[in-house]
């Protein structure tokens, strides 16, 4: 069985500098609902932030799309974990806020998601809402 895993990139300010910056979250979690009875959305656990490495290749293509991410020390969690910061002032941008805007997001856009299967990218999607993201991955869901 495939795993699938959705990425979603976005501008971000951060919030020590309030430079601009692109930060990415991995929202495969979010497709459960839209796609139960497909593997599209299993794979991702719905988190960005663990105590793990995100996968090499993976990360590599994140990156590639400007956004910033290393295994960082936070003390509002007390410990380390794999984080979106700021490359100007090195700074971790919180999962909470950043879930926060993806949430205002989704209804204005505009967001590029990742589409990974198996961890190769397979499709990129420019969309602005919710529902244009999802009408654009059932279009691939009923191709394949």
């Amino acid at each position: 069985m495939s795993e699938y895993q959705l990425w979603v990139i976005f501008d971000y300010e951060c919030w020590k500098c309030h430079k601009k910056l692109k930060v990415a979250l991995n929202v495969s979690r979010t497709l459960d609902d839209y796609f139960s009875n497909d593997e599209i959305g299993g794979g991702g656990g719905g988190r960005m932030f663990s105590d793990e490495s995100i996968d090499p290749d993976i990360r590599k293509v994140l990156e590639s799309h400007g956004c910033h991410l290393d295994i960082m020390y936070s003390k509002t969690v007390g410990g380390s974990y794999m984080a979106n910061f700021c490359p100007y002032c090195n700074s971790i941008q919180g999962e909470y806020f950043l879930r926060d805007l993806y949430m205002e997001l989704i209804y204005t856009g505009p967001l590029e998601y990742l589409l990974f299967k198996d961890r190769e990218l397979i499709m990129s999607i420019n969309a602005d809402s919710l529902e244009d993201m999802r009408k654009k991955l059932n279009e691939y869901r009923n191709s394949n």
